[in-house]
């Protein structure tokens, strides 16, 4: 198959995330693996259009799910189904959920893990979210990677429509991550991750001139966001990717603003340019966030009024 291209504009995921001050944050080298008596896992989120040779951020989610020993499960519900892709029957052409799926398998196991295998999930195959098979198969996980495509297809796919509730699948991945699992995401899934006000879609000029909207629209450039949002793996941040290749940061702040992200998030936000890496231990280890780049990311800080 063709490896994952850069997704559309109407399809590249982004966020709004709750800034006060953008500033240059110097390289951090990477931390000591995770002690065996800290509970929670980790989250790994990359900016996107991460390369197939891309050893140090395949070795960190690889390392952190068990290096050797490592198992990984693949979710690709944010591609298309094999059934809306017109290149479905050609191993070189195609790009959809079950082909994305194995390529992305093969390279983790060509990182070293011990085994990857393709979490058979899509808009073709919706109830296998609730099949107690697939539960299964993710209970064998130590990690797992979302790819990229549609943000919007994964809300579609592993939670429970208007009740925004998490399907069977779902909620055994957050039960790993609890225990220890590391989820990994690239594009759409680093921006699933997110916790509310999702960003649905948009522009920053457009964003910024007209405001932002809560749902999911047609026109690529109108700014939406999901107020419920995404998984929340990373309750307490949202992530925006791509940012250097398409210019995010005005469509973020102008979310921020009138979402009011910027009063409730705690102090550290981050944004991710390509293909930049942020580490964030899960909710649960309420340790520090941490930048594992060659590169620089943009840092949000709130500031705080202090008392005397």
């Amino acid at each position: 198959m063709r490896a994952p291209t850069r997704p559309a504009r109407r399809t590249a995921p982004a966020c709004g995330i709750a800034i006060a001050l953008l500033l240059t944050a110097p390289v951090a080298h990477a931390q000591p693996a995770r002690s065996a008596d800290r509970t929670g896992g980790s989250l790994v989120l990359v900016g996107g259009a991460l390369k197939d040779d891309n050893t140090a951020v395949y070795g960190e989610i690889v390392k952190r799910a068990g290096g050797p020993a490592a198992r990984i499960g693949v979710i690709t519900a944010a591609s298309v189904p094999e059934s809306q892709d017109p290149d479905a029957d050609d191993p070189d052409l195609c790009s959809n959920s079950a082909c994305n799926g194995a390529y992305y398998a093969g390279l983790f196991e060509k990182h070293g893990a011990a085994d990857a295998q393709w979490i058979p999930i899509d808009l073709d195959h919706i109830a296998n979210a609730d099949s107690d098979a697939v539960v299964a198969q993710v209970n064998s996980m130590t990690g797992f990677f979302f790819g990229g495509g549609d943000q919007y297809r994964y809300l579609t796919t592993l939670l429970h429509g208007d009740e925004h509730t998490d399907s069977k699948v779902l909620a055994a991945i957050r039960a790993k991550l609890t225990r220890g699992a590391v989820v990994s995401g690239s594009s759409a899934g680093a921006q699933i991750a997110s916790g509310q006000d999702m960003v649905s879609g948009g522009e920053s000029y457009e964003g910024l001139r007209d405001g932002s909207a809560p749902g999911y629209f047609d026109d690529p450039a109108r700014l939406g966001h999901i107020p419920e949002g995404g998984f929340g793996f990373l309750r307490s941040g949202l992530v925006d990717t791509h940012t250097g290749a398409y210019g995010r940061e005005g469509r973020a702040l102008r979310l921020a603003a009138d979402t009011g992200s910027a009063r409730n998030a705690p102090p550290l936000q981050a944004k991710c340019p390509e293909p930049d890496l942020l580490q964030c231990p899960s909710e649960q280890s309420q340790a520090t966030r941490r930048v594992l780049t060659r590169l620089h990311v943009f840092v949000s800080v709130r500031t705080q009024a202090v008392e005397n």
